[in-house]
């Protein structure tokens, strides 16, 4: 039989995370994120599986008899510390979601000139010499997400700050032009809330085992 509690401890973060992916698609507007907190969220989303996978893989048993509880503490900064090593060696990038494409394209095209009159578009790919920046774009049509991600290794970090500034009061200021779709947003709404309705009436069901089952997975 399967441990409720492993199900509820892998699950939920990541039922959290639809639920805001879908929050972020019913704004009725685009939603501009940078990379950096988009991971970190990400990350969180993932806590769970990884403790009930690596983690529970190679977990230091003769550490917990010496350390007991506080094992989890030093666990959870490794997990900690290699996130964050992992972010701070990521290019910058912005995420924007609940735009398309097609919406995208005419709108960048007309705003890059005033942010830089130098810059220069290739395809998908764009530099902007006065801030510093080059990037290309790519696009998730399923989700309706856009991603500007840096291309190359010579990045100006300010230039990423006035750009992604410029970029956030432009959508503002034309948000009427956009068509918004809730049907994504419903999508995961629907999802994140179906999964955290099935986890509870889960441990509902089987109360007794997950109880049981916490400090069984603590090594308590």
């Amino acid at each position: 039989m399967l441990n409720p509690f492993l199900i509820y401890l892998a699950l939920t973060p990541l039922a959290l995370y639809f639920v805001l992916l879908g929050l972020m698609n019913m704004t009725g507007r685009p939603f501009l994120v940078t990379g950096f907190r988009d991971q970190i969220v990400l990350f969180l989303a993932l806590s769970g599986l990884i403790a009930i996978g690596p983690v529970q893989l190679f977990f230091p048993v003769n550490a917990s008899w010496s350390y007991g509880p506080v094992t989890w503490l030093f666990l959870l900064g490794i997990y900690v510390l290699a996130c964050t090593l992992y972010l701070l060696l990521q290019r910058p990038s912005l995420n924007l979601y609940n735009l398309a494409l097609t919406e995208f394209r005419p709108f960048f095209a007309d705003s890059v000139v005033e942010w830089d009159p130098e810059s220069r578009m290739a395809g998908d790919t764009v530099f902007m010499p006065t801030l510093g920046i080059q990037f290309y774009v790519e696009s998730t049509p399923f989700t309706r997400t856009i991603s500007l991600i840096s291309a190359g290794p010579n990045q100006n970090w300010d230039g990423w700050k006035i750009f992604q500034k410029k970029l956030m009061e432009d959508l503002k200021k034309q948000a009427e032009t956009f068509s918004p779709k809730y049907s994504v947003g419903i999508f995961f709404m629907l999802l994140g809330l179906f999964m955290l309705i099935a986890l509870h009436i889960l441990i509902w069901i089987n109360s007794a085992a997950f109880l049981k089952a916490i400090p069984d997975f603590l090594r308590l």
